[in-house]
């Protein structure tokens, strides 16, 4: 299973597991935080199964 992170110009980057789930704790505390100031910085990572 591959990982990808969008970019804002769409471009999709490879990430290796770690990476994505680096991404997915940081969201995951920026929710628990509650501070929606900074729900723009929210990375989402892809998932894609290939």
């Amino acid at each position: 299973m591959k990982r990808y992170f969008k970019t804002v110009d769409n471009e999709l980057v490879e990430i290796s597991k770690d990476e994505a789930d680096a991404m997915e704790k940081r969201n995951n505390e920026l929710f628990a935080s509650g501070d929606f100031s900074k729900m723009l910085e929210i990375e989402i990572p892809l998932v894609i199964e290939q």
